[in-house]
């Protein structure tokens, strides 16, 4: 039986069926289909190609970021030796005050198939926000990530989405789900609140749209858990809830 998020969405101008799917989209799926054969392999096959690929990484760090190769240097590494059976455990983890300490932190050259770069900061909710770059292909894997959820759980792509994000400051509507679903499914529409609206507000969004997958915060669905005087979402409102 096939999985109902399998609806892809042609991207080709003039093709319907087959479903063709180019561009980020069509990378994307090659992803996808990368990560559902890796699930069948074994532990120790997957440990070994993982370590092939964190050598080339750290080769790549060490030779353009001054602070890891004085991290490796610290701990009498070289770039070769966390590609060997327990060579990352004799590397230190970064602290978060190491990470916020930026100077020669980040590679001074990326390859250019990874460009572009992006920036993800934390909210700073507990201290001083940490700032990280990330390029194209670290999206890329928390897209096929994503995906590869959603196909695990069988959701169907044709549904109403009602998301939560600490990075949004307002109520956002939109006809589709959003990438990275929407660059590969016919999706049904999708409505994004922030985590900080209050709980009497995030209700009536909710209520009105009535969506049938609701997707948050573990702190923000206890805020539907509790016991409230006021107002609650009516039990037909969503189908799917993940937490």
């Amino acid at each position: 039986m096939p999985s109902p998020f399998d609806t892809y969405r042609s991207t080709v101008s003039g093709v319907v069926w087959p479903p063709l799917v180019e561009g980020m989209g069509a990378l994307l799926l090659s992803c996808l289909a990368r990560l559902e054969e890796s699930e069948w392999l074994s532990a120790e096959i997957i440990e070994a190609h993982q370590r092939a690929q964190l050598g080339v990484l750290a080769g790549h760090c060490a030779a353009h970021s001054p602070a890891f190769a004085a991290r490796l240097g610290a701990a009498g590494l070289e770039a070769e030796d966390l590609a060997e059976p327990g060579g990352l455990q004799r590397l230190p983890p970064l602290t978060r005050r190491d990470l916020q300490r930026t100077d020669g932190l980040f590679c001074e050259v990326v390859p250019e198939s990874h460009l572009p770069l992006g920036e993800n900061t934390t909210s700073g909710s507990t201290g001083e926000p940490v700032m990280v770059r990330r390029t194209t292909l670290n999206q890329l894997g928390w897209m096929g990530a994503t995906l590869r959820d959603h196909r695990w759980q069988r959701r169907d792509a044709g549904l109403r989405l009602a998301g939560m994000s600490a990075h949004n400051h307002a109520v956002v509507r939109q006809p589709d789900w959003g990438s990275p679903h929407s660059l590969v499914y016919r999706t049904g529409p999708s409505i994004m609140l922030p985590t900080a609206l209050d709980l009497p507000e995030m209700i009536a969004v909710l209520e009105d749209f009535r969506p049938e997958v609701l997707v948050v915060y573990p702190r923000s669905w206890r805020k539907f858990s509790m016991p409230s005087p006021g107002p609650t979402i009516a039990s037909p409102a969503c189908g799917t809830c993940v937490a």
